[in-house]
C-alpha cells in the first residue's frame, strides 16, 4: 500500500518538476524574444543610465569669472574748480570705462582708480582708489578731491564720489 502511494508521488513529482522545466523554457524563450526584439531601446536606457550617473559624479571646478563692472561718478562739492572735467578710471593699471567686463579669478581682489583732471589754462588734477573683491553685488564709493593749485580760487577744492558696482556675468574654468 504504501509502494503505491509513493510511486504516486514519484510521478506527480516528475510530472510538476516537468512542468516546471517548461515553463522555466518558455519564459527563458519569451525573455530572449523581448530582448531580441526592444535590444537597442533596452541598450539606451542602460547607456543613459550610466552616463547620467558619471556626469552627476563629475563636478565642473571654476576658477575665474567674466565681471561686469560699472562706475557712477557725481560731484558732491565744487567750490570754484571748475566746470569741465576729464574722468578716467583703471582696473589694474587697465583703463576701463563704465559697462566693460574683465576676466579674473573668482573672488579676487582688484583696484579701481579713478581720476578726475579739470580742463582749464592751469589743470588740476586728483585721483584715489579703492580694492575692491570681485564677489556679485559687490558695490564701493570712494572720494576724489581736486584742489585748485593757482589763481584767484587757489585752495578751493571739488570732490567726486565714485561708486564701483561689480556684477557676475558668467563663470568660467581657466587652464594654465
Amino acid at each position: 500500500m504504501f509502494s503505491s502511494v509513493s510511486l504516486w508521488d514519484n510521478s506527480v513529482d516528475v510530472a510538476i518538476n516537468r512542468g516546471q522545466t517548461l515553463f522555466r523554457r518558455t519564459l527563458r524563450s519569451a525573455l530572449f524574444v523581448l530582448i531580441g526584439v526592444y535590444y537597442k531601446k533596452i541598450i539606451s536606457v542602460i547607456i543613459f543610465v550610466v552616463m547620467v550617473i558619471s556626469l552627476s559624479a563629475c563636478q565642473i571646478e571654476y576658477t575665474h569669472g567674466v565681471y561686469e563692472i560699472s562706475i557712477r561718478s557725481r560731484c558732491i562739492e565744487n567750490n570754484k574748480v571748475g566746470n569741465e572735467w576729464i574722468k578716467k578710471f583703471k582696473c589694474d593699471g587697465t583703463i576701463i570705462e563704465s559697462g566693460d567686463k574683465i576676466t579674473a579669478p573668482l573672488g579676487s581682489k582688484v583696484r579701481v582708480d579713478g581720476i578726475f583732471i579739470e580742463r582749464d589754462k592751469y589743470s588740476d588734477k586728483g585721483n584715489s582708489f579703492t580694492n575692491i573683491i570681485l564677489e556679485d553685488g559687490e558695490i564701493k564709493t570712494f572720494y576724489v578731491e581736486v584742489v585748485e593749485r593757482k589763481g584767484s580760487y587757489a585752495g578751493n577744492k571739488a570732490i567726486w564720489e565714485v561708486e564701483v558696482e561689480v556684477k557676475l556675468i558668467k563663470k568660467k574654468r581657466i587652464r594654465n
